[in-house]
């Protein structure tokens, strides 16, 4: 990876933090350099992922992210890092092509040197969590634009245990619409229930420094980002659009749902005359945004045999740079909405 540009963001609002986003990948597809942001929201929320549907009416303290995975919790006790891309190799060494699988492996490094720092020994099992002791603490994802650019984004539970999604659910989703895994954080623990406890801010500067020494970053802010890019952050209407987008499903949907190594995957279509119209993959998924679309327009107007969806599936999947995470058997849930 070259010289990658650190900015400690601190306490933000989660309009605030979408601006920021698009305003990273904007500078990272224009300029081609990496660059990441610490960042705490200034207020407890329920934090959706990329793909999960979304619950109405929208409550205030919900939001949802760039990159795709589990839905977690956000909020002055959770510490998270956006870390933006020219391309999903730009954390392999020397520019070798990374599999959708070692993406999270390199771009956890300076977190599990951070945590070590802290006295934690941190386990990370190869997908999205990483546990201490037997316990999540932490939380990563990533997505894949369609201009290439990968965003990942890690969340680490400072003062705010993981464990409060269930009570956050129950509060903003009691009808279960996002089809998340309630169980997902269980055991959680914070970082300061079992090691030193050092808040937030000094947190946030081991973190830093263990950034800076695995990648060689150095300390920016958003503007000196922002020079020479013409760039305008997102507005109101642009920040409303992005977390209302998803919504429940129709009166006249069929829906499918199973449990996935990062959760819960739904796949729900409209049958005419048994044949598949806007079909839509939600849940606890990892995906390039183009890929699931390239399913579902490859499905349109078919019925939903075995065969067709595996015949699609297959063609999508061959194509370089198309990966779903989270799930080995979409086809045979798509298959049950026959």
């Amino acid at each position: 990876m070259g010289p990658l540009s650190l900015w400690n963001a601190g306490i933000e609002t989660s309009a605030e933090g979408f601006a920021r986003d698009q305003a990273m990948m904007t500078v990272v597809a224009d300029a081609g350099v990496p660059l990441a942001r610490l960042w705490r929201r200034d207020r407890p929320a329920l934090c959706l992922g990329r793909f999960h549907r979304r619950p109405a009416p929208a409550p205030g303290a919900l939001e949802r992210r760039w990159s795709g995975g589990r839905a977690v919790v956000l909020g002055p006790g959770v510490a998270a890092m956006t870390l933006v891309l020219p391309s999903v190799d730009g954390l392999g060494s020397g520019g070798e092509a990374l599999r959708p699988d070692q993406v999270l492996n390199r771009a956890l490094r300076p977190l599990l040197a951070a945590l070590t720092a802290v006295g934690l020994a941190p386990f990370y099992a190869g997908r999205d969590l990483i546990t201490a002791g037997g316990r999540t603490v932490a939380h990563a994802s990533f997505n894949v634009a369609a201009d290439g650019v990968c965003i990942v984004e890690q969340h680490v539970a400072v003062d705010t245990s993981f464990a409060e999604l269930g009570r956050l659910l129950a509060e903003h989703d009691p009808e279960g619409v996002s089809v998340v895994d309630r169980d997902s954080f269980e055991p959680a623990a914070s970082v300061g229930e079992l090691a030193t406890r050092q808040g937030p801010d000094a947190w946030e500067q081991t973190w830093s420094q263990e950034i800076v020494r695995a990648w060689n970053a150095g300390m920016g802010d958003l503007e000196s980002w922002r020079s020479g890019v013409s760039l305008h952050l997102a507005d109101r209407a642009a920040h409303e659009a992005f977390l209302a987008e998803r919504g429940p499903l129709a009166d006249d949907e069929s829906s499918e749902v199973e449990r996935t190594m990062l959760g819960a995957v739904e796949a729900s279509a409209r049958l005419c005359d048994g044949r598949l119209n806007g079909l839509l993959i939600s849940g606890d998924i990892i995906a390039p945004f183009h890929t699931l679309d390239e399913i579902s327009a490859g499905l349109e107007g078919k019925r939903p045999e075995p065969a067709v969806v595996r015949r699609v599936m297959t063609s999508v999947m061959s194509t370089p740079r198309n990966f779903i995470l989270g799930t080995t058997e979409l086809d045979g849930l798509i298959a049950r909405l026959a």
